[in-house]
This record gives C-alpha cells, structure tokens and sequence, in this order.
C-alpha cells in the first residue's frame, strides 16, 4: 500500500472519521476501522460482494454514481468530482455525513485494481468535536466561522448548522461566504473537500487558487 495513502488513513483514523477506498471497478479496497464499524452495525451501510450499498435502493443508486464521478474525476477536474450525501440510519436517527471524493494512488500490492475514490463518512454520534484552533490556523478562520465550517464537515446543511449554532440561517450564509473567500472554494462539497483534506494539523495548508 502507498505510504501517502497510509500515512493520510492513520491521520483520518485519529479523527474518528470512517474512511472507505474504492478502486477503480467501483469495489471496496480496505475500510479502516470506523469505516469497519459502521458497516457491522449495519443501519447505514453495508458492503456486499465488496460493493457499498445503503439500507435504501435510491440512496444506493445515488451513492453508486457518487462513486462513479469520483472514479472519472480521478483523470481530470477532480474537483468537480467531489459529491456530498447524507446516509440515513435505520431506525430513524442522526444521519451519517458521506463526503465521496477522487483518489490518485498506485495499484495495491496483490489486488488487480487502483485506488481511485475515498469515501470519508461522518457519525454526529461518535464523532470528537475539533478543535477551534486548527481550522483558525490553516484557513484564517473566525471562531464564527469555524463553527460554521465543523457543522458542514458534519455533513449539517444550512439549516441544520444553524439550528446547532442557534443562529439565522442568513447569519450561516454569511459566514459561508466568508469561508469560501478566505478558502479560494466555491461550492460546498469542494469546501467540504478542502476542509477534510487540509485536517492534519501539522501538514502544510492547502495551496489556494488565485
């Protein structure tokens, strides 16, 4: 396995955050252990015949083309290829934040495939809050804003970061835009994606466009 790709699992890993590497055929390559855990539970998500599937056929289907433009987005504009989804539990429940996203690493050892999308997925009810100080420091961040940007690593939509926050839904608006100016980002999931991307608090911060 890549060291890169192993190095960013364990640093994923630490933050609690499920992560899922797709190969280029659309089939599982590993899970690292929340991954792990969240589809023996089995109220979201399980793997069959090493394909992810969801506890509902439309979200399947949905996922499944998620995967899908993150395998293709592995060859060019890779961040158009970045797809957000939310994975409803059963019974009713916080639902699981899924990021899906292209991924460029070399064929794994003894599997005749290439890792070419990670899904990283978000359980609001295991997941440890981050700190304030990281997103401040990497991307310039307010509090406000940080606050703001953890709710949509959550997987939160507008509404919902500002029901958590206790703020108006213009006020989240308002501090999105800001997000997005500070982050050189302009949709949500390439935000998400960024977000995720520069989490390790001791790596440099992403380069922003210009």
């Amino acid at each position: 396995m890549s060291f890169r790709l192993t190095a960013a699992l364990g640093v994923l890993g630490e933050l609690h955050v499920g992560v899922i590497v797709i190969g280029e055929s659309g089939r599982v390559l590993l899970m690292n252990r929340k991954a792990r855990s969240i589809v023996e539970r089995g109220d979201a998500l399980n793997v069959i015949r090493n394909h992810l599937l969801t506890n509902r056929a439309d979200s399947t289907e949905q996922l499944r083309s998620l995967i899908r433009d993150a395998v293709g987005g592995t060859r060019e504009h890779a961040s158009r290829s970045v797809g957000v989804m939310m994975l409803a539990k059963n019974p009713s429940g916080p639902a699981l934040g899924a990021l899906i996203t292209p991924l460029q690493f070399k064929q794994f050892e003894g599997v005749n495939d290439r890792a070419a999308a990670m899904i990283l997925i978000a359980d609001p009810d295991a997941i440890i809050e981050p700190s304030f100080s990281v997103l401040r420091r990497q991307f310039g961040l307010t509090r406000a804003e940080s606050r703001v940007a953890e709710c949509l690593m959550r997987g939160e939509t507008i509404e919902q970061a500002a029901k958590s926050l206790k703020i108006s839904s213009a006020t989240v608006r308002t501090h999105l835009k800001r997000i997005f100016a500070k982050t050189a980002t302009r949709r949500q999931p390439e935000l998400v994606h960024l977000l995720l991307r520069g989490w390790d608090a001791d790596g440099p911060a992403p380069t922003r466009r210009t």
